[in-house]
């Protein structure tokens, strides 16, 4: 590998002259590896770009951040989850709008829908024992966390099969049934 990149930096050094610093680590965590890069520009570069926000969290993500949208301002939003379960949303300043604890690790996506059709967005997601649904306040809309009578396997799977936010889930759990 290291011949290559010798090969590919010999052909246009001038590739990097727009980077002060560049640093990559693996790390694994549980059965999961997670990918790391951090790339500092160089100052003198003309394409030289500052980071545009950094935001200080409890702890590691253990789900890549996801781009949600602000139903009130059009704006996108950051939903983030770290290694101690506390969902976040951020600003698009990154500013921590709102956190909480959820108590369990959520299982598959988090699905930002318009569950009642009334123009508001919720983010809906299950954990091994609860399916949730939490409004942009962050707090659980009325009914929500249900209790799931057996524990799920996996990441709840969402259906709109008309785009008439007529939802259907699938919940598979662990004793085989959904």
């Amino acid at each position: 590998a290291s011949k290559s990149i010798n090969k590919l930096l010999g052909q246009s050094p001038e590739m990097l002259d727009k980077y002060e610093s560049v640093a990559l680590s693996l790390q694994k965590l549980k059965n999961n590896l997670f990918f790391k890069a951090c790339v500092n520009f160089n100052p003198k570069n003309k394409l030289y770009q500052n980071t545009l926000w950094e935001t200080l969290l409890d702890t590691d993500l253990y789900i890549n951040p996801i781009p949600v949208k602000n139903h009130i301002t059009d704006e996108k939003e950051l939903v983030c989850v770290d290694a101690k379960n506390n969902l976040y949303l951020l600003s698009n300043t990154g500013k921590i709008l709102w956190k909480r604890n959820i108590s369990e690790k959520i299982l598959g996506e988090i699905h930002q829908v318009d569950y009642f059709d009334n123009d508001k967005l919720q983010l809906l997601f299950n954990t091994e024992n609860y399916l949730c649904l939490i409004d942009r306040n962050g707090k659980n809309v009325s009914g929500f966390p249900v209790k799931l009578n057996t524990p799920a396997g996996k990441g709840l799977t969402l259906f709109d099969y008309e785009s008439n936010k007529n939802y259907r889930l699938w919940v598979p759990l662990k004793n085989n049934t959904s």
